[in-house]
């Protein structure tokens, strides 16, 4: 489920959601609650250079509570499909979920992360800046002892090059306190054929 508004400014926009996770009946029925995504994002005016924030806040741990009957979810794991919601070893549907690494299934499943998220315009260079706040916590049966917090954080830069092309730059950290720090660089060219055909 997704719940979402949006109010009009007089110049921008400013918007609210809340979107649930579940796979069974305990979760359609919001014994969950309040696992899901929770976000506020706000567009500003075009004379702004900076033109866009959004705050995400994530929560899996509850997983409907310890109840036999009904809840004690264990999400994107399944009985029947060992690989649960992955797909060649990467994880469908939330990018915070990390699979096991020695056999299928997903191995970290409950969370809790701050992600934020901003678009500047400095002339006619595009700036987006995101970085994200994460504990993993494990999965339920097989918690983490102690928790990882991870900091991930990513710069993207795009400039155009004439009237079809832009040139990009990408900037990654990740920042962990038990696996350490990785760091990735990107160079990217795109360019457009065409604008598009009218009908």
């Amino acid at each position: 489920y997704r719940f979402h508004y949006r109010h009009t400014l007089r110049e921008g926009r400013l918007e609210g959601y809340y979107q649930t996770i579940f796979e069974d009946a305990s979760g359609r029925s919001f014994l969950n609650f309040p696992d899901g995504v929770w976000g506020v994002y706000w567009e500003l005016p075009e004379r702004s250079p900076l033109r866009a924030l959004l705050y995400e806040y994530v929560q899996t741990t509850w997983q409907s509570g310890l109840s036999a009957l009904k809840g004690n979810d264990n999400y994107f794991n399944h009985g029947g499909y060992l690989s649960g919601w992955t797909y060649f070893g990467n994880v469908i549907g939330l990018p915070f979920f990390t699979p096991n690494a020695d056999e299928p299934g997903i191995a970290n499943n409950m969370v809790v992360a701050h992600h934020l998220g901003a678009r500047a315009e400095m002339g006619a260079l595009d700036l987006r800046l995101r970085a994200s706040y994460v504990q993993n916590r494990g999965a339920r049966g097989t918690p983490y002892d102690p928790f990882e917090n991870v900091l991930y954080a990513a710069l993207l830069l795009q400039h155009p090059l004439g009237q079809n092309a832009r040139l990009g730059l990408s900037l990654g950290a990740d920042f962990s306190d038990l696996s350490g720090e990785t760091f990735a660089l990107g160079l990217s060219l795109r360019y457009t054929l065409r604008h598009g055909v009218r009908m």
